[in-house]
């Protein structure tokens, strides 16, 4: 991928983001179309050190206690806001690529109702996501990485924030746009 006219790997670091790219600490300006942020083995605190402001709040403080997601890749309150590998979509049977592409084909048909109403947002509701969130612990409960042990699964306050309770398949068949499910603006 890096032989290609249009991919560059930059090392420098970086300052700050703004609407069209990314500046890094030599005063350049970078654009981009996409971000990708790796945040390696840091399992507990899903964006790490990124800062994620919404018109009202900032996503550190609505995860002060426990990350709460609708199915890992949307947060309520955070309009345009999609996450690749959120809370609960790690998977300790099968291959986390089946997860990405299922959010992959999610987020491109928001992008698509978003564009097919004239519109300028999207967001989830509040509703859909304490449906999701409540569905995944209460699932959560019946499996072995709640069970009364320490482990990386789990964090401070002893929630697993990190696996999903199924199947790829069932994530992929619930991971549909449904309409009742969102805001478009």
């Amino acid at each position: 991928i890096f032989e290609r006219d249009h991919v560059f790997l930059i090392s420098e670091r970086i300052t700050h983001i703004d609407h069209g790219g990314i500046w890094t600490a030599d005063g350049v300006h970078h654009p981009v179309d996409v971000i990708v942020y790796a945040t390696g083995f840091e399992t507990q605190s899903i964006i790490g050190p990124i800062r994620i402001r919404g018109p009202e709040r900032d996503l550190a403080s609505t995860w002060s206690h426990s990350p709460i997601s609708y199915l890992g890749v949307m947060v309520a309150g955070y309009p345009n806001f999609f996450m690749l590998y959120g809370p609960n979509t790690n998977l300790g049977h099968n291959s986390v690529l089946s997860m990405h592409e299922a959010q992959i084909a999610f987020f491109l048909r928001c992008v698509r109702a978003v564009a097919e109403q004239g519109a300028t947002s999207i967001d989830v509701t509040e509703a859909a996501m304490a449906q999701s969130h409540d569905e995944t612990r209460g699932a959560m409960r019946e499996l072995v990485w709640a069970t009364d042990c320490k482990s990386w699964y789990k964090n401070e306050a002893g929630d697993v924030v990190t696996q999903w309770t199924k199947t790829a398949e069932e994530y992929a068949r619930q991971l549909t746009f449904r309409p009742e499910h969102v805001v478009i603006r």
